[in-house]
């Protein structure tokens, strides 16, 4: 019975390991990031603006100890922000172009930072923009 008992534990153990260690993908956010690394780099500032009925272009304002970045959109403010942009710059700044947008259409937008050591900064607040119409 013991024995039996143990086994049982060791299996729940099992599962709530499991379970604690999956997350939503590195290409979807749903909330704001936990634990984040004393190392890790700070949140990056940056803007929005529509430039076109098809275009919104993010310009952000690069970090210390940052080597990657990325943006996410969503079409609500609050939930569904997918990764659309990974990439990094030695530049001060440095802007993506959001393209093949629909007109009329108000996107949201978070950045965040990387390391090297994998730390990532806390997601920033969302910025939004509304592509201009036909």
């Amino acid at each position: 019975m013991k024995n039996k008992i143990r086994l049982l534990g060791l299996i729940a153990l099992v599962a709530v390991i499991a379970f604690s260690s999956v997350s939503c993908g590195e290409d979807e956010k749903e909330e704001e990031n936990g634990g984040v690394s004393p190392d890790a780099p700070d949140t990056p500032d940056f803007s929005v603006k529509a430039t076109s009925k098809d275009t919104i272009s993010i310009t952000i304002i690069t970090v210390p100890n940052a080597s990657e970045y990325r943006i996410y959109r969503s079409s609500s403010s609050s939930s569904g922000y997918k990764n659309i942009f990974k990439g990094s710059s030695m530049q001060v700044e440095f802007t993506y172009d959001n393209d093949k947008l629909e007109p009329d259409t108000t996107y949201y937008y978070r950045v965040s930072a990387f390391n090297n050591k994998g730390g990532e900064s806390y997601l920033s607040p969302p910025k939004s923009a509304t592509t201009k119409k036909n």
